[in-house]
């Protein structure tokens, strides 16, 4: 039991990198990701990690959720994209680029990338406070936005499980599409 609990969080932590490599069409390629906009929130997907051996044809996604617009987040100024990119030898645009659309003002002054204990601490502006029904609702909107998987229902058992073994059960959701 123990070897599969970690065999499962290996996999989740493995997905949670995933995440963070790169942006793509929606093929479901390694380390692509697809998005679409729902009401004020970004709602992001890709193929997320297989913890089940399920024969049922279906592709396990990641969805993760976060304010579209900066208004509703951590208030990042034009001006600290600035200083930052000063600091670091490089342009705004190379930074935005490098860094991505969520970050925060550090306590040391300088941007840092909104991670999963960021967002648990309130670091990364105002919270989603997304209930799991809340979430999945908006999963759903977005693969039928995207038209690049089927949604066939929702699973709270599934996600409670891959969201749990990833570490980020608050701020993710999994759901099996047909893709």
């Amino acid at each position: 039991m123990r070897r599969l609990w970690m065999r499962a969080l290996g996999l989740g932590a493995l997905g949670l990198l995933a995440a963070c490599v790169g942006a793509g069409s929606g093929n479901f390629g390694a380390g692509s990701k697809t998005e679409a906009i729902v009401g004020p929130y970004r709602v992001t997907w890709m193929k997320g990690p297989e913890l089940t051996r399920q024969n049922d044809g279906l592709t396990p996604l990641m969805f993760m959720f976060a304010w579209a617009s900066p208004a509703g987040g951590a208030g990042v100024s034009e001006a600290d994209w600035q200083r930052e990119a000063a600091l670091q030898g490089v342009d705004v645009y190379t930074l935005r680029s490098i860094m991505g659309p969520e970050v925060y003002n550090g306590k040391n002054g300088r941007l840092a990338i909104c991670t999963i204990g960021a967002i648990d601490e309130g670091l990364c502006g105002h919270q989603l406070n997304l209930s799991v029904a809340q979430r999945a609702a908006m999963a759903q909107q977005a693969l039928a936005v995207a038209q690049t998987c089927r949604w066939v229902g929702f699973d709270p058992a599934y996600n409670a499980l891959v969201s749990n073994a990833a570490g980020a059960a608050s701020h993710m959701l999994h759901v099996r599409a047909d893709c």
